[in-house]
């Protein structure tokens, strides 16, 4: 066994410890007493419309799935990029791992011997030339000397121009705004810890290749990774029907 990576049970425990931080998930109604506590019915109702569930489930996921289907997900993101075997799936013993001090804790991160890929989960909310940047600086942080590709992926709902917070931008233009951002960094980024040892800011960014998936292209690629499943692998075919399930209960 890998001593540096959890068994897919600790994933169990760390989405716990998830939840004992921001118990706001399942506890309180919102706007009302912190003291009133939701039905059991009202919460499962409510986290199954929450992307924080939908990204822990796809955490587990990814941390039983095959490393070659993995691999086929970043190249439908990235068709240029040749397909990867070696991409392992490290939850949120990130922060432990690699030291992040909770600066940035990516929804989904793999690693291989020469790439990095972070993937960012977006349901309803909108992402910003800041939030590329963080990632950015991630890839700093856990690869300073470039020795590793650094792909970033955003999963949405539609296309990627529905997730940009003010106006519906192309990748490449998202990528434009994000290096003036870094040109313009002393006075607009609110969290400093990932980038106090970055010599190059805009250097960074160029370094970080942004592709998209919907979360319909996910589910497309489960369900023919599903049709390739033999009857003998009864365990994985579980796992792919349970995530396109998932998927498709949420209206994807």
């Amino acid at each position: 066994m890998n001593v540096h990576t959890p068994t897919w049970n600790q994933n169990y425990y760390d989405l716990l410890e998830f939840y004992l931080f921001e118990p706001q998930h399942i506890a309180a109604k919102s706007g009302g007493d912190t003291q009133k506590r939701r039905t059991v019915s009202e919460s499962l109702k409510r986290l199954k419309r929450l992307e924080t569930p939908f990204n822990h489930l796809f955490s587990i996921f990814f941390r039983l799935a095959p490393r070659e289907f993995i691999g086929r997900i970043v190249a439908e993101a990235f068709p240029g990029v040749e397909l990867l075997n070696d991409l392992e799936c490290v939850g949120r013993e990130a922060d432990r791992r690699f030291d992040l001090r909770s600066a940035t804790q990516p929804d989904l991160l793999f690693v291989g011997e020469n790439t990095i890929v972070c993937v960012e989960m977006k349901v309803d909310a909108k992402t910003d030339a800041e939030q590329i940047f963080k990632y950015a600086a991630l890839f700093a942080h856990l690869d300073p000397a470039v020795l590793k590709r650094r792909l970033l992926i955003f999963w949405g709902p539609k296309g990627f121009a529905q997730l940009w917070s003010s106006k519906g931008l192309t990748l490449e233009e998202a990528k434009g705004l994000t290096l003036a951002f870094a040109r313009d960094l002393p006075k607009r980024l609110s969290s400093k810890s990932l980038v106090a040892k970055i010599p190059n800011v805009e250097e960074v960014v160029a370094s970080v290749e942004i592709g998209y998936l919907s979360y319909r292209d996910v589910r497309r690629l489960i369900e023919i990774e599903l049709s390739r499943a033999t009857a003998l692998d009864g365990v994985y075919r579980r796992l792919l029907d349970g995530m396109a399930a998932e998927i498709e209960a949420r209206g994807y």
